[in-house]
């Protein structure tokens, strides 16, 4: 809308009017220095917002998701679960040793009884480690490894060495000198 009379100073320094409409934002400049009203729309700007809004509030809620079923998830009680097979330590190191592929294939990520002589422990920073050696290796004895619960550190340790033991526990495979069970408890 033209006012006569009116300067291109005064149309230069107009007021900025904001108007709310439903769904859009207007901005009404008085006239601008080509003489015609002008209205500028920023549906853009509500739409980026929305999205955005949106955004934050699903990584939120995938963050929580994560914190709750992944780190807060409950561990396997290795000590209660059932064996999956009750073996003889000479047996299991033998079978690892002259056919590794299939006999891990087989007892890996399995809940294994063994049933041996205990050789020797050794604790290394917070863990204990139950050892069924069978064979002097080029880098030491070479057999089963136990790593045991805490729970039964203090157990093993005071069970004397050549005495016939049963241990139970995760294994997780062969390291071309030693079968390794994690997460072991005492059965005697």
């Amino acid at each position: 809308m033209l006012y006569k009379g009116s300067t291109n100073k005064q149309r230069a320094f107009s007021i900025v009017t904001i108007i709310d409409s439903p769904g859009f934002a207007y901005v009404k400049r008085g006239l601008c220095p080509g003489g015609h009203q002008t209205q500028h729309h920023f549906p853009m700007k509500r739409k980026i917002a929305i999205a955005a809004g949106i955004i934050a509030t699903a990584g939120i809620a995938a963050a929580l998701i994560i914190y709750f079923f992944v780190y807060n998830k409950p561990h396997t009680d290795y000590a209660s679960a059932k064996a999956d097979f009750q073996l003889d330590g000479s047996t299991l190191f033998e079978q690892f040793r002259t056919s590794p592929a299939e006999t891990s294939e087989k007892y890996t990520g399995k809940v294994l009884d063994i049933s041996g002589i205990l050789t020797g422990v050794e604790q290394v920073d917070s863990l204990t480690i139950a050892l069924f050696s069978f064979e002097d290796g080029l880098f030491g004895s070479e057999g089963i490894r136990f790593t045991m619960l805490p729970d039964y550190s203090g157990e093993i340790i005071s069970t004397p060495p050549g005495s016939p033991v049963t241990i139970k526990g995760l294994c997780t495979g062969y390291n071309e000198t030693d079968v390794i069970l994690e997460h072991c408890s005492l059965l005697h």
